[in-house]
């Protein structure tokens, strides 16, 4: 339960970076984003309604009685985004230390398994990003040299980088893109254009299926 409640606010939250991504100002997004805050105002309803009949469902029989509850479970959820945001913000402003690896302490059989999927997904190839690479950048100290090429959509990359920052919690998608080592056909990584693209175009179903099943053993 912890997991699926952990997963809605980082959704809500990449929701949130995206949508003050589009914008440069308060009154930009006013005049010219009204979709959104129409999207906003109808999610926020459709939740209150679910919130207020699962309350009235479970015994909570008077419909002004469960508005109280339903606002302070809002307001927590709200608070729960903005702090995620705010985690993420500072943590893209971290630059005072100099990222030396992802620290993703795996085993490297577990490392080639992961490897060897996106190889047969075409996701990598063997030409570009070597396993040797893949299992240094990802498990040892960095090398100047090295990086790892995907062969993948912006929407599809963040979800695999999501997956990885599974493997290690210290880590923060602007870790990736501050480090470097990632590439996407040859050029470096903007997580915010990730996230923009992540929420425009989906991965597709059979796509996210095939990933989850790559990392289904590390629970991610």
């Amino acid at each position: 339960m912890i997991q699926v409640l952990d997963k809605i606010i980082d959704k809500l939250a990449d929701f949130g970076d995206y949508c003050v991504s589009k914008v440069t100002s308060i009154n930009d997004f006013l005049n010219r984003k009204t979709v959104n805050i129409v999207g906003v105002i109808i999610m926020l309803a459709f939740t209150t309604f679910i919130l207020t009949q699962s309350l009235y469902q479970l015994g909570i029989r008077s419909l002004w009685l469960s508005i109280p509850s339903v606002i302070l479970l809002l307001m927590l959820l709200i608070a729960a985004v903005i702090y995620r945001m705010k985690k993420r913000e500072f943590e893209k402003a971290k630059n005072s230390y100099e990222l030396k690896s992802f620290q993703i302490k795996s085993d490297e059989i577990f490392l080639k398994y992961i490897y060897t999927g996106f190889i047969n997904l075409n996701i990598l190839t063997t030409d570009t990003t070597p396993f040797e690479k893949f299992y240094k950048i990802f498990s040892k100290e960095f090398d100047d040299s090295d990086v790892i090429d995907f062969n993948a959509t912006q929407p599809q990359l963040k979800y695999i980088l999501d997956k990885f920052k599974g493997l290690n919690r210290q880590l923060s998608l602007p870790d990736f893109e501050r480090s470097g080592k990632i590439l996407r056909k040859g050029k470096g990584i903007n997580i915010e254009a990730l996230r923009k693209k992540f929420y425009e175009y989906p991965p597709k179903e059979d796509f996210i299926k095939e990933i989850d099943s790559i990392f289904k053993g590390f629970g991610v």
